[in-house]
C-alpha cells in the first residue's frame, strides 16, 4: 500500500512538472518588441500583413536579431532579415509582407527567440 502511494505521488509530480514546462505564450497585438537582458518583450506578437515591426535594444549589451525564411535550412541565402549589431537604444525595423509565423533569434544569445505571427 505504501509503495502504491509513492508511485501515485511520483506520477502526479512528474505530470505537474511536465505540465508546467509547457508554457503557451499568448500573442500580443503590437508592432514593437523590446530586447532586454531577459529576452524579447513581448516574446510573441501578432501583426497584419504590411506592418513594420520595430525592435529596440533596451539592454546595456549589444544584440543582433535574425530570421530565416520559413522552411529554410541554411543561411545566409535564406535569411528573411538580419539586424546586424544593435547597440543599446538602437532600433531595427522590418516590414512583413507575407502571412505566416516567423521565429527570430538573437545571434549573441542562443536562448533568446521570439515569434511574429502575420495575419491578413
Amino acid at each position: 500500500m505504501r509503495k502504491a502511494v509513492w508511485v501515485i505521488m511520483a506520477v502526479a509530480l512528474s505530470g505537474l512538472i511536465y505540465g508546467c514546462s509547457k508554457v503557451v505564450q499568448t500573442p500580443v497585438s503590437t508592432d514593437k518588441v523590446m530586447i532586454t537582458e531577459k529576452g524579447f518583450v513581448p516574446p510573441v506578437i501578432r501583426v497584419s500583413v504590411g506592418t513594420t515591426v520595430t525592435w529596440e535594444n533596451a539592454d546595456t549589451k549589444p544584440h543582433a536579431i535574425w530570421c530565416q525564411r520559413p522552411g529554410a535550412t541554411s543561411e545566409p541565402i535564406f535569411l528573411l532579415f538580419d539586424s546586424g549589431k544593435l547597440l543599446p537604444k538602437e532600433k531595427f525595423k522590418f516590414k512583413f509582407t507575407e502571412v505566416g509565423q516567423f521565429r527570430y533569434r538573437n545571434r549573441y544569445y542562443d536562448w533568446m527567440s521570439g515569434t511574429v505571427i502575420v495575419t491578413r
